[in-house]
Formats: structure tokens, C-alpha cells, sequence
């Protein structure tokens, strides 16, 4: 039903890949490995990446700890992990999210 899903974005710029072309080969080359909620990848920036619905964000199997950041934090919305509401706002246009 898609409730349930992992998402993996990885970015990159210009003085770490050269050319956009380089930086698309270097993600389509990248191991990836997933369960039905984890998932396991080998990212070129970052090493060996696994991370799930339950347990910890692992970065070259060392636990990182996410409750030091914010889960949503830009220009249009700021939110902690765990917020039961976030608020998505643009100019005179607002969206509120309540889980």
C-alpha cells in the first residue's frame, strides 16, 4: 500500500564528481541491499550506510546518533524527529501534517 517505504537520497557536487555524468555512474555502480523495511547501501561519499524502520542509522557499522538533528529543517518547514505535526509553509500557503 506504500506506507511502508525507505527512501535513499544521495547528493553530490560538482567538486567531489567532476561531472554530473561521473556522479550519475558512481550512484547506478553503488551496492544496494534491502530487506521489506531496511535497507543497506554503499554510497560513494559516505561508505556503508544501513538503516531501517527499527534500530539506529549506521554509517561503516558505527551507530549514529539522529536525535541531535532535526528532522525537517529548512525555509519552509522545521521539525523535530517525532513531531506528531509539521507545518509546511510558503509565502501566504501553509500545509500541516498530523500523524
Amino acid at each position: 500500500n506504500g506506507r511502508q517505504n525507505i527512501w535513499i537520497i544521495e547528493m553530490g557536487r560538482k567538486d567531489d564528481f567532476g561531472t554530473f555524468s561521473a556522479f550519475v555512474d558512481s550512484i547506478s555502480s553503488s551496492t544496494l541491499q534491502f530487506g521489506s523495511l531496511s535497507v543497506k547501501y554503499a554510497s560513494p561519499s559516505q561508505g556503508c550506510l544501513e538503516f531501517g524502520w527499527k534500530g539506529q542509522l549506521k554509517q561503516n557499522g558505527k551507530s549514529q546518533n539522529l536525535k541531535k538533528y532535526s528532522r525537517y529543517e529548512n525555509p519552509y518547514c522545521k521539525a523535530v524527529f517525532g513531531a506528531n505535526e509539521i507545518r509546511i509553509k510558503h509565502f501566504n500557503k501553509n500545509l500541516i501534517l498530523k500523524f
